[in-house]
């Protein structure tokens, strides 16, 4: 986390060594002022970074290297002016700031994305769905193939207990159930089959894996 100091009458900027780290640039060789820093902001964040250095207030962007080519470091930055006892701003001659590098988590999140979506693609390819249910609140989340298979869309159908075995075939609720039971008495039941009625009276034949997993006292709680 770096930090900067604005003279906000002479426009001097006073950076922390943190900062110049995540600029890529060196205390000897850079001078941070606003046309500098603004050189550096990817082309098309720089006008929201005008902006935010103007107004004094909080931005999300993006920076370039010191070389010129454009790289993939994000940054998060956060500006504070002060208040006075009843609230209101001082007229301040310094603006204080931290920034975050958050490239790392951007990449993270970017990656997380990619990887749902290979999951979905997978289970439409497959036509296999997915879910999970919270035993200790019996509210569960299925995926979009899962919707998709029993005929349902996210928007109108609420996976609970009561709806979802409404839909399965009167002859195998039993099984339904008994798996059910094992499941609350901590045991993985083994894969079965089963049928369910979609809404518009197809009959589809489900076959279905469990895995129990625990919460931190090793009692199972999806």
């Amino acid at each position: 986390m770096g930090s900067n100091l604005s003279d906000i009458r002479t426009s001097a900027v006073e950076w922390s060594d943190e900062t110049y780290r995540i600029y890529g640039v060196s205390r000897d060789t850079f001078a941070p002022s606003g046309p500098t820093i603004l050189e550096m902001i990817h082309p098309d964040d720089r006008a929201q970074v005008a902006a935010s250095i103007a107004q004094r207030r909080q931005g999300s962007l993006r920076l370039r290297s010191s070389t010129g080519s454009f790289g993939r470091r994000d940054r998060a930055a956060h500006l504070r002016r002060e208040r006075d006892h009843q609230g209101r701003r001082r007229q301040s001659r310094y603006v204080a700031g931290i920034i975050h590098d958050i490239t790392q988590l951007k990449a993270a999140e970017e990656a997380l994305r990619e990887s749902e979506e290979q999951l979905k693609r997978a289970q439409r390819l497959a036509q296999m769905g997915s879910d999970v249910r919270n035993l200790r609140n019996d509210e569960a989340e299925w995926s979009d193939e899962s919707y998709r298979i029993f005929g349902v869309s996210r928007e109108s159908f609420v996976p609970s207990t009561e709806n979802f075995l409404a839909m399965v075939h009167p002859d195998d609720r039993a099984t339904v159930l008994a798996t059910r039971e094992q499941i609350r008495q901590g045991i993985c039941p083994e894969p079965f089959e089963y049928r369910i009625i979609q809404p518009d009276g197809t009959i589809r034949q489900i076959y279905r894996e469990n895995e129990l997993i625990p919460d931190e006292t090793g009692k199972p709680c999806t």
